[in-house]
């Protein structure tokens, strides 16, 4: 009898985990898209918003140019030497001009169509200010493994610096504890018609997350925020057309960006690159999401 007490305790073993596991998503799912545009959020703000411009004390290397050359993405941790804290920017080189890039970024509404992890997308506030930056309040619901996050926005689009930064909207509730991000893009040194685009982010997830859908999240694929930008953008870029003694036609030189350069394997929403860097503090912080 002792002998088969054990082996049902044994046997339960896998089936009781697989069950705790169960329900814990369950709980998450229950938990999932509990914003709420009635209610402030919890607090005004507990991570550093970004600052609009070209990044701060950041000069790529020789390699790092050759990553960008070849048509890669770059990813760096960089140091805020006022708080000490490190967070990851990503680099890469894109195929179209700042204006179609920033265009891209900025088009909200069809981000569900454009961003791999969000399903819907849309401003419920916008605004032109006399300096002629402008205000985008945006409902976004995002999906990271098979749960939802739906998140309330301030976006700031700077057009004379090339830049969108955002933090959450505190006046409405969203999933996330906090989130705040940056986009800047510039135009490329040797290509005036391409651009290098610069993207980090900080997200403040709920302690609610279960630990094994982050686990999920960490083995999904790392440096996908901003390819969807490159793809896109790329779509609305006229190819080059060259031709000349000893390079083909359509051809590209060396180090040369073009549409169609794409950043490694397609897959993973923002929000799961996000996740993935382990620069980032879980809690409270867990490094991807838009974008």
């Amino acid at each position: 009898r002792r002998h088969i007490d054990e082996k049902r305790r044994t046997s339960r073993g896998p089936m009781t985990m697989a069950m705790t596991k169960a329900l814990v998503l369950l709980v998450g799912i229950g938990r999932s898209l509990a914003g709420d545009a009635s209610t402030p959020h919890a607090h005004r703000g507990v991570a550093k918003p970004f600052k609009p411009g070209p990044p701060k004390d950041f000069k790529l290397d020789s390699k790092e140019e050759q990553t960008l050359g070849a048509g890669k993405m770059v990813k760096r941790q960089v140091l805020d030497k006022e708080t000490g804290s490190g967070t990851a920017l990503a680099v890469q080189d894109v195929g179209a001009t700042p204006e179609t890039v920033l265009g891209r970024i900025t088009d909200f509404p069809n981000y569900p169509k454009m961003v791999s992890g969000v399903s819907e997308c849309s401003n419920y506030m916008e605004k032109v200010h006399s300096n002629k930056t402008q205000t985008l309040m945006t409902r976004m619901v995002m999906k990271a493994a098979v749960m939802k996050f739906e998140g309330f926005f301030h976006h700031t689009y700077y057009p004379t610096l090339s830049s969108v930064t955002w933090t959450l909207d505190y006046d409405r509730t969203s999933d996330f504890v906090d989130s705040v991000g940056y986009w800047y893009v510039a135009r490329h040194p040797s290509n005036p018609e391409a651009s290098r685009v610069f993207y980090s982010v900080n997200i403040i997830p709920g302690e609610w997350v279960p630990g094994f859908v982050v686990d999920i999240l960490q083995n999904q694929a790392l440096g996908q925020a901003v390819s969807w930008v490159k793809v896109e953008s790329e779509k609305l870029s006229p190819k080059p057309q060259t031709s000349g003694r000893g390079k083909a036609k359509g051809a590209k030189s060396k180090g040369e960006v073009t549409p169609g350069d794409t950043a490694g394997d397609a897959g993973g929403s923002w929000l799961d690159w996000a996740l993935d860097w382990k620069g980032f503090y879980l809690p409270p912080f867990s490094r991807f999401a838009p974008y």
